[in-house]
């Protein structure tokens, strides 16, 4: 089981990682996921680890939340739609990858990962630490609120 972890932050803060304790609490999926890359590759990877909906229930998102922040290890933050958010995984183990390189691995399996259906590689974010709540006004742009590591 890893040891790095996932703060999951809201009214109530939440410290997840690959244990026991929170493969119960929360549950464990694993899931096939297709990640389209901004260099124009198409990422096929299979990760596991705890679905976002149960975390972000647990941490007690306000109501008025609109996007979920996840930052990375490397400072990289991006602000990903809240129905995006909740249908995603926080990646904890990443089984099979295949990013179209020769020798795949590397950086695209790093984890702990976010990754949720139709989401870019940008915001599949590698190296995951935390998400928290953010609250947009309508028609603002997220990217005004992203910071690349």
């Amino acid at each position: 089981m890893g040891g790095d972890t996932v703060t999951v932050a809201g009214d109530r803060e939440l410290t997840l990682r690959d244990a026991p304790a929170v493969r119960e609490r929360f549950g464990w999926e694993r899931r096939a996921v297709t990640i389209d890359c901004h260099s124009g590759r198409t990422i096929e990877g299979v990760w596991c680890g705890v679905p976002v909906a149960p975390a972000v229930e647990a941490a007690d998102f306000p109501p008025e939340t609109t996007h979920l922040r996840a930052t990375a290890r490397d400072g990289h933050q991006v602000c990903v739609p809240v129905r995006t958010g909740l249908a995603g995984l926080l990646g904890f183990v990443c089984e099979e990858l295949d990013d179209g390189r020769e020798g795949t691995g590397g950086d695209t399996a790093e984890t702990p990962r976010l990754v949720a259906p139709d989401i870019d590689s940008a915001r599949a974010v590698r190296g995951l630490t935390r998400v928290e709540p953010a609250a947009l006004p309508p028609g603002e742009d997220p990217r005004g609120h992203e910071t690349v590591g």
